[in-house]
């Protein structure tokens, strides 16, 4: 069975979020993960109210679709922390302490090359 990864990363902060999340999806994808995309997640799925919420109820009701998704994975993607983030900062802690595996993309990249080739 493929993998479930969670990507995390500092979006809020970091003008190129968008890209670089689409670009490392994509690189995982083609190792063989699927990958849950904070970007692709719609928190109105959980919180019947968002759309009259204010920006700093949205961004917390974001963040916590994010962690319920983060939650039914596998693992967790990160990508550089070249800016600091309390979200990602947030979902590293959960995952953390939920003991899930917590590796960077190329980390994870590597995991999926030593399988094809048989190895551990």
């Amino acid at each position: 069975m493929k993998k479930l990864l969670y990507l995390a990363g500092p979006i809020s902060a970091n003008p190129n979020a968008e890209e670089r999340f689409r670009s490392a999806v994509k690189a995982l994808e083609s190792a063989g993960y699927a990958v849950r995309n904070p970007f692709g997640i719609d928190p109105a799925c959980y919180f019947k109210d968002y759309v009259s919420m204010i920006k700093e109820e949205k961004d917390m009701a974001q963040l916590k679709a994010d962690l319920i998704e983060m939650l039914y994975c596998d693992g967790v993607a990160t990508l550089p922390l070249t800016h600091s983030s309390r979200g990602t900062a947030r979902e590293l802690a959960l995952a953390f302490s939920l003991n899930m595996d917590v590796w960077p993309i190329g980390e994870w990249l590597k995991a999926a090359q030593r399988d094809k080739e048989g190895g551990s």
